[in-house]
């Protein structure tokens, strides 16, 4: 046997492979803004839909204050461009987690192949040392079973005769 397995690329499958958890990261931390933005929209249809149900109780009777009414409208507008505003960050959010997706795939193929590669070398690798094994084998066998009468094993020397 010729030794101990040595996969020559493995050195670039390291590399990829910590990549591959820094994408898987990064994708995690992207995840997670897009996760807090999308709460941050949702509470803010929350805050709308309390506007609402404010504005009707408020107006149950058919009076309104022109102040309350003011007001409303006030916290309305200011709601309206937070929610635009939120919405883009939103949009942003999913534009990172789409990139950091698309990287984690790339890398992700990239060691897979990689991972292949190492398969198949291991396989090459013990069909070689199998048939070197074997020619050994052969080899030892043709020593002890194919000597040639009166010659000593591996000198081509004649055996010495004892007298006798």
């Amino acid at each position: 046997m010729a030794g101990r397995f040595r996969f020559r690329l493995q050195v670039v499958l390291d590399l990829e492979k910590r990549r591959q958890d820094e994408h898987s990261r990064l994708l995690g931390f992207a995840e997670d803004v897009l996760a807090k933005e999308e709460a941050r929209l949702s509470a803010m249809a929350g805050e709308r839909e309390s506007l609402h149900d404010d504005l009707r109780a408020m107006s149950s009777d058919g009076r309104m204050e022109v102040s309350l009414l003011l007001d409303a409208q006030r916290f309305q507008a200011n709601l309206d461009s937070r929610e635009r505003a939120c919405r883009k960050s939103v949009e942003q959010a999913q534009q990172r987690v789409e990139q950091a997706r698309a990287a984690l795939v790339e890398v992700a193929r990239k060691v897979q192949v990689l991972e292949k590669l190492r398969e198949q070398a291991v396989k090459d690798w013990i069909a070689r040392e199998n048939r070197l094994e074997a020619i050994m084998l052969d080899e030892l066998a043709t020593i002890r079973h194919g000597q040639v009468p009166g010659l000593q094993v591996g000198t081509g020397l004649p055996i010495p005769q004892s007298e006798g």
